[in-house]
């Protein structure tokens, strides 16, 4: 029988807990943004903000990916054989390529726009600034939940957003109303907190950055470790990011900047809702499995997996469900009236998110053996697929074909990554989630059909309604019935 550690399931539930005040909030925010530029700005210039977006978003995947993921995943094998000062070593020196590489980049860019296309230039400076600042912001930020330092995290990730704001709101109000504000003032935001958490990281990681690496060999071998994760690491989150954000082109070329607009409002709204559950749990899970892997306690692993997607899949199943309840109220709510037709992208896109992230918890035994190159391939494939499909449907039914498109991916990639496992650490996944989804649909018809009945007629009320009497149906007997089945799985392992 597996060996299932409680003590990590404990540890794993305690840290979601602990990393939710650091989602919830910046959520909050997002949904302020939302509200207030959105009715500041039309759905076009929204969708010229989009489509920067998405450059910048890739962007900074490519420069940064290939040393933030080493970065996450090699801390607590350094830190467990106390070796910190090779791993200082080779983010020293990844430091120094990705600067070369970000100089170089930005020049040849404004460079290129300032003799053929001239009247972009701005544009292009402020998208390089955002992408200069980001990437470093993005490269140091995987240390903090690495070396497990919640708090850090959390004053972070909440302050952020909430400058962020403020300081968009102060451009556009005093300054000058133009879409490209939005963009300054992530910007600023990032070189705020860039220097902020300066001093921590120097302090948790890089006490002996001065300190000559005793074999200067063993240093450089770090740094080619580095490179062999990281390299792989930064296709596949380039292609994860084509796969999230490149249907915003398919749609401009197709269709126009209006349709890019309410796919960029609600795309983003619907992902903040996602990220409350994938984020706490990708970052919880991640120095727990780190962790496990260290010790060498492997055979752990498996079922402490499990376990954990078991968690995610319930929360996961009842954000759908309650997404299926209340997409139209929370876009009435949270857009302006030109936006609100978008709602019709939020289901297929929060179950695609749910799966897209379930699929991240699946491949962490391709990552602890370092077979990154397996989930190059697998994400490669699902994003050739992801362009076929977004020409073939999105210029005949626009850009609610592209939501489902992305649904479609991300299933797509999720099914290669449960069989793949088989070769790496077996990915289990509990087939009570099965039983809850089926649930869930249940509950869901019913609500829609009890709703088509008594009609509520207040937008904000009828949200209330819907999604409390939904958490109460789902949650409230699924979280009873798992912790009964989790005692008597614990009763039968102890009898054995």
């Amino acid at each position: 029988m597996d060996k299932v550690d409680y003590s990590s399931q404990k540890k794993f539930i305690i840290d979601i807990l602990s990393y939710l005040p650091a989602k919830i909030i910046p959520i909050l925010i997002s949904f302020l943004w939302s509200y207030i530029f959105t009715r500041i700005f039309s759905p076009e210039e929204y969708g010229l903000y989009g489509l920067v977006l998405s450059v910048t978003l890739t962007a900074i995947s490519v420069l940064t990916e290939w040393i933030g993921q080493p970065v996450g995943r090699f801390y607590s094998d350094y830190f467990e054989r106390k070796e910190l000062h090779l791993y200082n070593y080779a983010i020293k020196t990844s430091i120094k390529v990705q600067t070369y590489l970000i100089i170089i980049a930005s020049i040849i860019s404004l460079g290129y726009t300032a003799i053929f296309v001239p009247e972009n230039t701005m544009l292009v400076f402020t998208a390089i600034v955002n992408i200069v600042l980001n990437s470093f912001y993005s490269l140091l930020l995987p240390m903090i939940p690495a070396s497990l330092n919640t708090k850090l995290y959390r004053i972070l990730e909440i302050g952020r957003p909430a400058i962020r704001l403020v300081i968009a709101l102060l451009i556009v109000v005093s300054i000058e109303k133009n879409i490209l504000a939005l963009i300054w003032a992530e910007s600023i935001s990032n070189l705020f907190f860039l220097l902020l958490m300066m001093k921590p990281i120097q302090k948790l990681l890089f006490t002996d950055l001065k300190t000559d690496v005793a074999d200067l060999s063993k240093g450089k071998e770090t740094f080619i470790k580095f490179l062999k994760f990281g390299i792989p690491m930064a296709i596949w989150f380039f292609c994860s990011q084509f796969i999230s954000l490149g249907s915003r082109f398919v749609i401009e070329i197709y269709r126009d900047s209006f349709e890019v607009g309410l796919y960029t409002a609600n795309f983003q709204l619907i992902n903040g809702i996602s990220g409350l559950i994938s984020a706490p749990i990708t970052l919880a899970a991640f120095p727990l499995i780190m962790k496990l892997w260290a010790l060498n306690e492997k055979d752990k692993i498996v079922p402490t997996l499990e376990n954990m997607t078991r968690i995610y899949g319930i929360i996961g199943i009842g954000i759908i469900g309650g997404t299926a309840l209340i997409a139209y109220e929370l876009v009435k709510i949270a857009l302006d009236p030109q936006y609100i037709d978008g709602y019709k992208i939020m289901l297929p896109l929060v179950m695609g998110f749910v799966l897209w992230n379930a699929s991240i918890l699946g491949h962490k035994g391709m990552e602890l053996m370092e077979s990154t190159m397996t989930m190059v391939i697998a994400i490669t494939k699902t994003a050739i697929v992801n362009v076929i499909l977004n020409f073939i449907f999105v210029g005949k039914f626009g850009y609610v074909a592209s939501a489902w498109v992305t649904f479609a991916s991300y299933f797509i990639y999720t099914a290669i990554i449960y069989f793949k496992s088989e070769r790496f650490i077996k990915w289990r996944i509990p087939k009570i989630l099965i039983v809850y989804t089926f649930y869930m649909l249940i509950v869901v018809l019913l609500l829609k059909y009890l709703f088509t009945i008594f009609t509520i007629h207040s937008v904000i009320m009828s949200l209330i309604i819907k999604g409390s009497i939904f958490s109460i149906l789902y949650f409230g007997p699924v979280a009873y019935y798992d912790l009964k089945l989790k005692n008597k799985k614990v009763k039968i392992s102890a009898n054995r």
